[in-house]
């Protein structure tokens, strides 16, 4: 199976790759993968890895929310708790604002270098995730998994 550089799949493909190098906090998926991979892989890593590693988020971010709104209420009472809170939501927002900034700035730099590596514009055929989905469920069935190659539209064979 081929996916063309610059299309969803192979975008969505990368971004999950970049959610569980920040999860392990490893860099090596990235240029692991950059010509190809197989298609259980693929799979694993957007079906599973990425859904996981949001629902251990969101139960982080849940034990860290209930511990800072209710705990501080012990402490120092409600007045305390109204200025612990003020700060620890000032420390989110610029936090977050952070993060989204360096994403917005690492995706400007993305799309630039790929429109100087790619002047021509990208032929339509692109495979959507239900496609995969189904491809890799007939490989489980079938218990071979294709090998999925990262190519450029004048190099992609179907």
């Amino acid at each position: 199976m081929d996916i063309e550089i610059g299309s969803r799949a192979h975008r969505v493909f990368f971004g999950a790759l970049g959610i569980c190098e920040t999860f392990n906090d490893r860099g090596y998926y990235t240029w692991k993968f950059r010509d190809g991979t197989n298609l259980c892989h693929y799979c694993r890593v957007v079906f599973f890895y990425v859904p996981l590693i949001f629902v251990a988020q969101i139960l982080l971010w849940s034990v860290v929310a209930c511990t800072a709104f209710f705990l501080p209420v012990f402490f120092w009472g409600f007045m305390g708790w109204g200025k612990f809170v003020l700060v620890i939501i000032c420390a989110i927002v610029s936090v977050t604002g952070g993060f989204w900034l360096s994403g917005k700035i690492q995706t400007w730099r993305y799309e630039r270098r790929q429109r100087k590596m790619h002047a021509e514009p990208k032929p339509s055929g692109h495979p959507s995730q239900i496609e995969i989905a189904k491809e890799w469920v007939l490989a489980k069935k079938s218990k071979i998994c294709p090998e999925i190659r990262f190519t450029h539209g004048k190099e992609a064979t179907q």
